[in-house]
């Protein structure tokens, strides 16, 4: 049965693939719509990273057909991005019954039934497109729709997989607009019944929380204001019974506002390791696919960060993990002849620094070549002659934070498009982060994420890959 007989030890990660996953999707039908009325640059880098992203974490869970319409839909787009392609009706249109498909296999993940959902017509669709920019528009209601979606039913989930998920599940899938296509329909789905656990837990939407946070900042706000009248009239009316009970009333709501904006903070902080917990299986698979052997450390679990934070962090810190995989860690036979050990390291560190949270991925590889991503980068026109020629060595290592860079000559399913630094560089300057990477050739490279650990507090002067 494969990975999918093995999801029921994972259900935490496939309930964040599951969230990750849909966000996705309602993104890409977003830009595709937008796309039907307008194009740029920035429009297609977006979708591209979506389905790049899609591919990236399905290929994680071994989600095959996922990761293969993916890779096929990133074929399309990387020739519009490279200007090869004109994104017409027909590309859109096959590009969106895609989307589709992934819409309707995140529905149903939890069938977990291997070779049940066959991506084969839409990947030959998009073949065709690659072929021949001239083929006939194709048709809905025959090219993919009918032959393409999985088999819709809904069995018993893991134990333990949240309910109110199950729900949406059912909901989403039974109010499906795509559901009478798929020779099911009228056909309700079993509701899912499971006996409850009781835990010491109740679910709580994050917008409750934001709210509940906004509101302390202001109710501090508010007490800082109340103490300077409470000041101004004690200094005018020192001996006033008003001032003296209004001063007496400060000294108590003072600390209370104060400790209530903490304990608002502290209900939003959620240990780092509900991240770092599923990187030792995706460095142990990536590792095994690129035939090398690597260890991965890991310290500073119990570092807690904001919710949102958390939830914007994992995908940079995967292309990370991939980057120190694949162009950081040598092969044993290239580590055996630089005198170093067979087995290469990966480090994962996390720890909080004043008001910041900072974050460490470090390898004992092969290092970053200053002259190697110049040269590349001419080469790709990131950078003309002129402008590398005034460029210092940290300013050049900075260049793989550029969309398209990449020193991949083949592409494949982990490397080579160009993307996932790029993903990195939008990810952490949207949580107005800093990355600082330290490398030095045949020692190793170390890449350091920093950003504040409060969502509400980031600041615009903080930028990613901009050293002064």
């Amino acid at each position: 049965m494969g990975m999918y007989g093995e999801l029921g030890d994972m259900t935490e990660i496939l309930d964040e693939y599951v969230i990750e996953t849909n966000e996705l999707i309602e993104q890409l039908y977003q830009d595709l719509a937008l796309m039907r009325t307008q194009i740029s640059d920035e429009l297609v880098n977006r979708i591209f990273r979506s389905f790049h992203t899609i591919k990236g974490i399905s290929g994680f869970l071994s989600f095959d057909e996922c990761t293969g319409l993916a890779h096929a839909s990133e074929d399309l787009l990387n020739k519009i991005r490279n200007a090869e392609m004109t994104p017409d009706q027909k590309i859109i249109d096959v590009l969106w019954e895609s989307v589709d498909w992934f819409k309707m296999f995140v529905g149903d993940v939890g069938n977990r039934v291997e070779g049940a959902y066959n991506t084969s017509p839409l990947k030959n669709a998009i073949a065709d497109l690659l072929q021949s920019t001239s083929r006939p528009m194709l048709d809905s209601s025959e090219a993919t729709s009918a032959q393409v979606k999985p088999k819709l039913s809904i069995p018993q989930f893991a134990a333990g997989f949240p309910e109110d998920l199950i729900d949406q599940f059912v909901m989403d899938i039974t109010h499906s607009e795509s559901r009478s296509q798929l020779g099911v329909a009228g056909k309700k789905p079993s509701r899912i019944t499971e006996q409850k656990r009781l835990v010491p837990t109740i679910r709580v939407e994050v917008q409750r929380l934001d709210k509940l946070m906004n509101l302390a900042d202001e109710l501090v706000l508010e007490k800082d204001r109340l103490l300077q009248l409470s000041q101004r009239l004690a200094n005018d009316l020192p001996e006033h019974p008003t001032a003296i009970e209004l001063g007496l009333l400060n000294t108590s709501l003072g600390p209370m506002a104060t400790a209530i904006q903490d304990s608002v903070l502290q209900l939003r902080l959620v240990p780092i390791a509900t991240v770092f917990r599923k990187f030792p299986r995706i460095v142990r698979d990536m590792a095994r696919e690129m035939d090398k052997a690597i260890e991965l450390v890991i310290s500073g679990e119990d570092t807690e960060l904001d919710h949102s934070v958390i939830k914007a962090i994992g995908d940079p810190m995967i292309h990370l993990l991939r980057n120190a995989i694949v162009h950081g860690i040598e092969t044993t036979e290239s580590r055996r002849s630089k005198g170093k050990s067979p087995r290469g390291i990966i480090s994962l560190d996390a720890y909080q620094e004043g008001a910041q949270i900072v974050i460490l991925i470090k390898d004992d590889g092969a290092g970053i070549d200053p002259a190697k991503i110049l040269a590349k980068s001419i080469e790709k026109g990131i950078v003309s002659s002129h402008e590398a020629s005034n460029m210092k060595p940290q300013e050049i290592i900075d260049l793989i934070f550029r969309p398209g860079f990449s020193t991949t000559e083949k592409i494949t399913d982990v490397s080579g498009r160009g993307v996932g630094m790029d993903i990195v560089n939008t990810n952490v300057s949207e949580l107005g982060g800093l990355v600082e990477i330290e490398s030095e050739i045949n020692i190793g490279s170390v890449f350091i994420i920093k950003f504040p650990l409060r969502r509400n507090t980031l600041t615009d002067s903080m930028k990613v890959g901009v050293h002064e």
